[in-house]
């Protein structure tokens, strides 16, 4: 404890999280964890659970082992390749975190084991949203401003890139669900963690 009252930590603490279905995942050096409240038997007894309500069951919690390839590999600790490896690693536990979420949402089959999503089913979601994120994020602005882009370039030798700009930034605002100078500090943590 400081000299004015206020706890200090010696030196950060490098844990990190991230929402998942009806829980949290957490991740610290060498472990990360998924907690997970279950629908109780009534809830997936009616078909599930609706859009308004939350799951009410108990709580399952699944810990792993956090072993980083820059631990194992000294490849995985070269300057480029260092982040390259930490975004796989993140986005590897991130969806094996979601997949224990998904699984823990699902009733059990006739013989009362708890069912699993399937390989395929993951890799469909996974190629849909990427492609979904490419085409909405990328190719739309592009296909949306290249008639003007191609005119400029048609009738002078170099084209005002900032017309191009305003042209992405005119069509950013037209996706845009809603201004985010509207929303307020609270209901930007909320929409962040996904709670």
């Amino acid at each position: 404890m400081s000299g004015n009252g206020q706890l200090e930590a010696p030196r950060d603490l490098p844990v990190g999280g991230q929402a998942v279905l009806e829980g949290v995942m957490m991740r610290g050096v060498s472990t990360w964890a998924v907690a997970v409240r279950k629908p109780t038997p009534e809830q997936l007894e009616t078909g599930g659970l609706n859009a308004t309500e939350g799951a009410e069951g108990e709580i399952e919690i699944v810990t792993e082992p956090l072993v980083s390839y820059a631990k194992t590999h000294r490849w995985a600790r070269l300057p480029v390749l260092r982040g390259m490896v930490a975004l796989y690693e993140s986005l590897k536990i991130g969806f094996q975190a979601l997949g224990i979420s998904a699984n823990a949402q699902l009733p059990p089959d006739e013989q009362g084991d708890d069912q699993e999503i399937g390989g395929a089913a993951w890799a469909g979601t996974i190629a849909f949203a990427l492609l979904f994120a490419v085409g909405l994020f990328f190719l739309l602005r592009a296909f949306a401003t290249w008639p003007g882009l191609k005119l400029q370039l048609l009738t002078t030798r170099e084209p005002d890139l900032s017309q191009l700009a305003v042209a992405i930034a005119a069509l950013d605002a037209v996706l845009q669900f809603e201004n985010p100078a509207e929303v307020t500090d609270a209901e930007r943590a909320v929409m962040e963690v996904g709670a």
